[in-house]
């Protein structure tokens, strides 16, 4: 499996960073349920950088980690980077929103702020 780390910005409170799979499915997923009906009700919305993309691998603690969709700090990221070096970081700068091309279709992607360039998601 192939993952991705995200800078995720909110348009409200600080930045955080999330670990996906190459199917980004758990991109707008967020495991403490309370925060995410608090954030929707707030209407916030995020933009998304790929800080760092992965080589294939089998790792079982990427995959507890997508999983289980929590957000990390700069240097909780930077700590697992070290920890499983199949890491490469991104120079991409693009930002990414969550676009459904299709609002009867649950298939999303994760669309450039302003353009055309996308990343596919499930």
């Amino acid at each position: 499996m192939k993952y991705f780390i995200f800078k995720v910005t909110p348009s409200v409170g600080k930045s955080y960073y999330v670990l996906n799979n190459r199917y980004i499915g758990y991109v707008g997923f967020d495991s403490n349920h309370i925060r995410s009906i608090l954030e929707y009700h707030a209407g916030v919305k995020e933009t998304y950088q790929v800080f760092a993309v992965s080589k294939e691998t089998e790792d079982l603690t990427l995959h507890k980690d997508n999983c289980v969709s929590r957000r990390f700090t700069l240097t909780e990221i930077k700590q697992l980077i070290l920890a499983i070096p199949v890491f490469t970081k991104s120079r991409d700068k693009t930002v990414y929103a969550v676009y459904y091309p299709n609002p009867n279709n649950s298939v999303f992607y994760l669309k450039e702020v302003g353009g055309k360039k996308t990343i596919l998601g499930l």
